[in-house]
């Protein structure tokens, strides 16, 4: 065999079949329309100036390539509004095929802008729909089985493509997974209990995979099910194109692992529309030889005939070549040990210089796969956000009051609150992915800020609902999930943020309700710092009032933790009487003696 026929050979074994191009078209398009359908139903929380990250803050918080997007022209409901319409239309026409390259390139575009509007919301499946999209630009999706094959009259053919856009989706599967695993480096994937903590986080679980955690056994044998898979996936795909007299059958074997193991994920877990994007993934390379058999069931199929579709754009194949690579090399930067490369006598290491990363950020390609890496975190917990009125009483904003009673709450007789039991099942409380993943990144120390947009957001919204909430807190129940046999540990009650509704600062003339001080409130005890810093911001005359004032009741409460560490901290209320106390006569020594600071 010479040189070039086994290079066909090669591009044979890893072309793809347009009518699986026809099939990946309409999967893309419905996904996109069902994610609009999901996203509509929460325009005003995620994507207005009412909501809680307005523009303003957006564009303070995330700044270069990712503020560009159409979503941050106008912070109104109608204008979102407007542009979902939109951008639903161009998806719908992607998914008939009627100009297919204008409405990809559009419906690509809105998404990218979308998914910039409001990172706090996004996951996994969010980042590889967003690059099925791009490497599909370089595809002819619309070649048959479509609205512009039939106005050419060529929607009867078939045939296969290997470009830049086939090998970009190649490349593209086994940089997710293969990056995934190296990624896996965590004690519970060797050891067998990953997928144990996995299915014990509860914003996630379902149903299911709860009652199959119990299992320590089955659980085991799901940890290293997983590890193969994700490895035999993509091998077997790569390993088609050295062997293209197997090609077929390595290709269906890899379609057939990948889709058992997504359908898995989405039976155990609530990952939103990940499982679906992967599936469509993996789909588009079922071989020629399946569509011939289901094409025998379709009308006309004696009709169909064959066709060669040969990239015509050498620039285009030229860029998407290099964007290949920079989308490699850029997933470089989330293993511990980047490859290296000889330059004359110098090692380099393979990995994008901090200034190149724009480019990835503009065009939507930058990515990671960390998903449950190094290991599946073991500590949980859920949320309650608590208002307080000018009289005292305490209004549960978020879940609703209801909920919370019919999950055991344990109500004092003026409403102050006394002990949640943890509630049956979690996952059941968000109203959609989007809220689950939102709220899940508000526990992460990172995204502290964002606590207080959430808040603020929540004081808007009790405010247009008729409630005259003042002071509203933000509590955290953590537990630690035990291993295989033991049962999770309760870590107690966290306050992450509290504030007032009419502005920034704690509250600090009301004391805390009484039931509320039992949280073990770190976050307590830094609003008040906050509060100290706040006082120092109005005085830029007086240098010495940020040392005098904040960093040593910083210094306190790094010490109270430590002593918390260690056992020997006073009780929280105690504790907290003596900062509040300590607190005051720092801030008076900034304001003076005249101005009235009543701290509990």
């Amino acid at each position: 065999m010479t040189t070039r026929s086994y290079i066909q050979g090669v591009q044979h074994a890893w072309a793809l079949d347009v009518r699986a191009l026809a099939v990946f078209r309409v999967s893309l398009g419905l996904i996109v329309l069902a994610d609009l359908c999901v996203r509509a139903t929460d325009i005003t929380a995620f994507y207005t100036d009412f909501g809680v990250l307005p523009r303003a803050e957006h564009i303070q918080a995330y700044y270069g390539p990712s503020a560009i997007s159409p979503y941050l022209a106008n912070g109104s409901w109608l204008f979102i509004a407007c542009l979902f319409v939109i951008h639903a239309m161009f998806a719908a026409s992607f998914t008939v095929g009627f100009r297919t390259r204008l409405s990809q390139v559009v419906m690509w575009v809105l998404l990218l802008g979308l998914h910039r509007r409001n990172p706090m919301v996004l996951q996994g499946g969010d980042v590889m729909l967003r690059l099925l999209l791009f490497w599909s630009l370089f595809l002819p999706l619309g070649a048959t089985w479509s609205v512009d094959a039939a106005i050419r009259g060529a929607s009867n053919r078939v045939g296969r493509v290997f470009n830049v856009g086939a090998l970009g989706l190649l490349v593209q599967l086994v940089v997710i997974y293969g990056y995934g695993l190296v990624l896996k480096s965590g004690a519970p994937w060797r050891d067998g209990t990953a997928v144990h903590y996995a299915l014990h986080i509860d914003h996630f679980a379902t149903s299911l995979g709860a009652w199959i955690r119990q299992f320590e056994g089955l659980t085991q044998l799901f940890t290293y099910s997983t590890l193969v898979a994700e490895f035999m996936g993509p091998a077997l795909l790569i390993l088609a194109g050295f062997l293209p007299g197997k090609a077929n059958l390595l290709r269906c074997l890899a379609v057939l692992i990948m889709v058992l193991l997504h359908v898995g994920f989405g039976l155990g877990l609530n990952l939103g529309l990940f499982s679906v994007i992967a599936v469509a993934a993996w789909c588009v390379w079922l071989p020629a030889c399946v569509w011939n058999r289901l094409e025998r069931c379709m009308p006309g199929a004696s009709d169909f005939a064959s066709a060669r579709f040969k990239s015509k754009n050498r620039l285009g194949t030229v860029v998407g070549a290099a964007l290949l690579v920079y989308a490699v090399v850029w997933n470089n930067f989330s293993i511990a040990s980047p490859p290296t490369v000889v330059v004359g006598s110098t090692e380099v290491e393979l990995k994008l210089p901090a200034s190149s990363r724009w480019i990835g950020e503009l065009i939507g390609i930058d990515q990671q796969w960390d998903m449950f890496s190094p290991m599946p975190f073991v500590n949980d917990g859920w949320f309650l956000i608590a208002g307080v009125t000018s009289e005292g009483h305490i209004d549960f904003l978020w879940p609703h009051k209801t909920e919370i009673q019919s999950n055991s709450a344990d109500m004092s007789p003026d409403g102050a609150f006394l002990t949640m039991d943890k509630p049956s099942h979690i996952s059941d409380l968000y109203s959609s992915q989007r809220w689950r993943k939102y709220w899940m990144n508000l526990w992460y120390p990172q995204y502290e800020p964002h606590r207080k947009r959430a808040l603020d957001f929540m004081c808007r919204d009790a405010k247009a609902a008729g409630k005259s909430i003042e002071r509203i807190y933000m509590l955290y129940w953590e537990e630690k999930t035990g291993a295989p046999g033991e049962v999770a540990k309760p870590l107690g009650c966290r306050i992450l943020r509290a504030q007032r509704c009419a502005g920034r600062q704690l509250d600090l003339s009301a004391p805390l309700p009484h039931k509320l001080s039992k949280c073990d409130s770190y976050a307590w005890l830094h609003a008040l710092t906050e509060a100290a810093s706040e006082v120092c911001d109005c005085m830029p005359s007086d240098s010495s009032c940020m040392s005098r004032a904040w960093y040593p009741y910083r210094s306190a409460v790094e010490r109270y933790i430590a002593q918390k560490d260690r056992g020997t901290a006073y009780p929280l209320s105690k504790y907290a009487e003596k900062l509040a106390t300590s607190a005051r006569k720092r801030i008076e020594g900034c304001l003076g003696t005249a101005t009235e600071w009543r701290l509990h």
